[in-house]
């Protein structure tokens, strides 16, 4: 039993170790045409996950600034041809980065709000 539960933690650790790799190497894609919109009244920020060419899993936000990442959410079990709200009401003016992170590649936008 004890051999088992080594074999399935080395296991469990190689796979977490692959997919990290393969999110590193993830080519950026900022030249990509994805489809969002800005609703500055409401303070909004609107994607269209179905004009994508790839799966999203992730949504970051990061502050140009200092990198660090503000905002973070799985969106990995949504429809695919779902229209994902982000509400920027509550964060400060500046200049942020969205990355939307595919097993494939990150999507990258400069935002201002």
């Amino acid at each position: 039993m004890t051999v088992f539960s080594l074999q399935a933690q080395t296991s469990s650790t190689q796979i977490a170790a692959i997919f990290t790799d393969l999110l590193s190497n993830n080519p950026v894609d900022t030249s990509e045409d994805w489809s969002y919109y800005q609703d500055v009244d409401n303070q909004l920020f609107l994607i269209d996950f179905e004009t994508l060419n790839y799966n999203i899993f992730e949504i970051v936000l990061r502050d140009r600034n200092t990198d660090r990442i503000i905002y973070q959410e799985d969106v990995f079990d949504l429809p695919v041809n779902s229209i994902y709200e982000f509400d920027y009401s509550t964060y400060l003016e500046g200049e942020y980065t969205l990355e939307l992170r595919s097993t494939v590649r990150t999507l990258e936008q400069k935002l201002v709000f």
